[in-house]
């Protein structure tokens, strides 16, 4: 198995130019475009894109979102536990329990998600199961978000951890 990995924009136009889309269009769809296409395998061996798409269609497609920092921000939903690369890279984020004033090493820790998987009663949760929306958190840390307790990442990558009440745990 090969992974290759290749920009939503570039398949598309790919896509199109194999299915026979309009020929005068012909030169929208240049098969290395300029500027941030990326058609290679995971180590930066370059790919053709039209092999790339061809593969796609007759192989398993699994779509990872990569926000603008290049950092992986979403995986799906398809698991709800972290495994292998996404659990440690939920555990190299930091090296104790997320949960201020905490000091359970991250190798004692469950990869925890900050906004739960499973949808709640009243509309909450449905976090996706990527390093974006994981944290390390002790087993009873890791619970007490069932009982009301919030966890959320604000844009700097900083966890913050409130009381049923609203107030912050600092």
């Amino acid at each position: 198995m090969t992974n290759i990995v290749i920009d939503h924009h570039t398949f598309e136009r790919m896509l199109a130019r194999l299915t026979g889309v309009d020929p005068l269009l012909r030169g929208a769809f240049d098969p290395f475009p300029t500027g941030s296409y990326r058609c290679s395998t995971l180590d930066g061996r370059p790919v053709e894109a039209t092999i790339a798409v061809a593969q796609a269609l007759v192989g398993h497609v699994r779509r990872v979102v990569v926000g603008a920092d290049g950092v992986v921000v979403d995986m799906g939903r398809r698991r709800r536990l972290f495994t292998g690369a996404a659990a440690l890279a939920v555990k190299l984020q930091q090296t104790t329990c997320y949960w201020p004033g905490c000091h359970t090493p991250v190798t004692a820790c469950q990869c925890d998600h900050l906004r739960p998987w499973s949808i709640r009663a009243d509309g909450s949760g449905g976090g996706c199961t990527c390093p974006g929306n994981g944290g390390p958190g002790c087993g009873r840390h890791n619970h007490d978000k069932e009982r009301g307790y919030r966890v959320r990442r604000d844009p700097t990558g900083a966890i913050h951890v409130y009381r049923p009440d609203g107030t912050e745990i600092r």
